[in-house]
């Protein structure tokens, strides 16, 4: 029972802080891109030791140059590796005050202060330093950014309100488990309390402006989830706005509908909603929560068109949406748009020694299409068997199209090995008769021929195999690149010549 009570007397108070940032937000700069930040000993960050901060956490983003997905980046790293933090660190910059424990603690347990520094995409810089005195926490700002971020618990918010509407009912349904008495009595109040907060004026305007975002992203609801916002989006729990489900046609009130409906639709709902009041900066925090992988697909897409003409910084653990941007990215780069798939894509990591994060760009993409396995590799850093399967049979193919082959057998992929460098150390018995095999084409034969009890797969090696395979697929890749253009310049010369040979034969 104390459990539940603590839990009843929950207020949303730390969402007036949303209204009043809305406010500040106005006042703010519009159409200021965020070109590079630097943070020193904030949150997660560590303290910058040199005198002119140049050992400070470092990122650039990209800058919209009218061209889909030119204003987008995505940032990747590990849990707890400062992919919120950045978030959180150019929204103090919108208004938000900075929280009290911006500082951390030396080796000496004394607090040292913070300091966040922009470059803005027309040069101008923007700072934001704190200072303790005693246990107040002084700060000075200079330049304002206009930024909104979308709020990824807003469903659990929902949640909360869903948990105490129900627990409400069964409280005065169940008299049995909830007999009368002064502490079932203070329970409801607290409930009530909490409810009647979300129905004030500011915590209600909150809740309405979802509903708002959600409505304007309604295309996006139809499209990808199947189910239109119906018109007279109002504030819940009292007055609720509905969802028509189709075909089916039945209406149901927005906020009991899906988490993945309602998300996906408020967010591109407030990015629409805000870009029409002149906003050009976004920060998503990891927008795929609850979203099924087509309508993440959906999602990019959708975000891709927006970046033409406006910045959008997001952070995310998730494959799917590496795959659809890296996709769009290629797209892109076949049509001269846009640059290579690693472009997009920030990695943040700790280093091992000192725990300082770092911002680093992502392995280059090879294969085209981009599969899975490499997307593991060259965003999350997890290493596959499967990716190294197709780094050799790519290799293989390539191989034979550049020396105009039909086929290239193993024997013939092993002596361009050799003449490579890597040696026939490897043996395998085949046939009763043993044969010697590279470290390449060994490990593929044990991963594909696991009964072949001659050789065995050496995983302490995989992660060797992958990267010096990468290596000689890029400059094969660059070898086919290079073989077309002649290819094309030498073409286009015989059509010039014959041209010429024409005329004159008519003349």
């Amino acid at each position: 029972m104390p459990a539940l009570e603590a839990f009843a007397s929950l207020d949303f108070s730390f969402l007036k802080q949303n209204a009043v940032n809305g406010k500040l937000k106005q006042n703010a700069e519009n159409g200021k891109f965020v070109q590079k930040l630097s943070i020193s000993n904030f949150y997660c960050f560590r303290l910058a030791e040199k005198e002119d901060r140049s050992d400070a956490f470092c990122v650039n983003f990209n800058i919209p140059n009218d061209h889909g997905g030119s204003g987008l980046t995505v940032l990747i790293g590990e849990n707890n590796g400062g992919k919120s933090t950045v978030l959180r660190a150019i929204e103090l910059f919108s208004g938000r005050a900075p929280s009290p424990h911006t500082y951390t603690l030396n080796a000496e347990g004394q607090r040292n202060d913070a300091e966040i520094k922009i470059t803005a995409g027309d040069g101008n810089e923007f700072s934001l330093k704190t200072k303790t005195n005693g246990d107040s926490l002084e700060w000075e700002k200079k330049g304002e950014l206009r930024c909104v971020k979308a709020n990824k618990s807003v469903t659990q918010i929902f949640d909360t309100v869903r948990f105490m509407s129900e627990l409400m009912s069964v409280i005065l349904d169940s008299p049995e488990l909830f007999p009368q008495s002064a502490e079932t009595t203070r329970i409801l109040e607290s409930i009530k309390k909490a409810l009647d907060n979300v129905q004030s004026p500011e915590i209600g305007s909150f809740f309405k402006g979802v509903y708002a975002y959600a409505k304007i992203g309604r295309e996006f609801l139809k499209n990808v989830f199947n189910v239109t916002l119906a018109d007279g989006c109002r504030r819940i729990p009292s007055d609720p706005a509905v969802i028509e489900e189709k075909p089916h046609g039945h209406a149901v009130p927005v906020w009991q509908t899906g988490d993945g409906a309602l998300l996906g639709s408020y967010l591109i709902g407030t990015v629409h909603k805000h870009r029409e009041d002149g906003c050009r900066l976004f920060l998503l925090d990891e927008p795929e929560q609850n979203l099924h992988p087509k309508a993440v697909e959906a999602l990019i897409k959708e975000l891709w068109e927006i970046s033409k003409d406006t910045q959008i910084i997001l952070t995310s653990h998730s494959p799917v949406l590496v795959e659809a941007v890296c996709r769009k990215a290629q797209t892109a780069l076949l049509h001269g748009t846009g640059g290579k798939p690693e472009d997009y894509f920030r990695i943040l990591s700790k280093d091992a020694g000192t725990g300082n994060i770092q911002s680093q760009p992502a392995k280059p993409f090879l294969l085209n299409p981009v599969s899975a396995d490499e997307i593991n590799y060259c965003a999350f850093d997890c290493i596959r068997e499967n990716y190294f399967v197709q780094l050799y049979d790519i290799l293989q193919y390539r191989w034979a199209q550049l020396r105009e082959k039909e086929e290239l057998r193993q024997r013939g992929m092993d002596e361009i090995f050799n003449e490579k460098g890597y040696p026939s150390d490897q043996t395998a018995t085949l046939k009763d008769k043993e044969t010697k095999e590279t470290i390449f084409t060994y490990q593929r034969n044990a991963l594909a021929h696991p009964t072949n009890k001659s050789r065995t797969f050496k995983p302490d090696k995989l992660e060797w195999c992958i990267a010096e395979l990468r290596k000689l697929l890029s400059e094969a890749n660059s070898e086919a690149v290079s073989s077309a253009e002649k290819s094309t310049a030498s073409s286009q010369a015989s059509r010039l010549e014959t041209g010429k040979n024409t005329d004159q034969n008519q003349t």
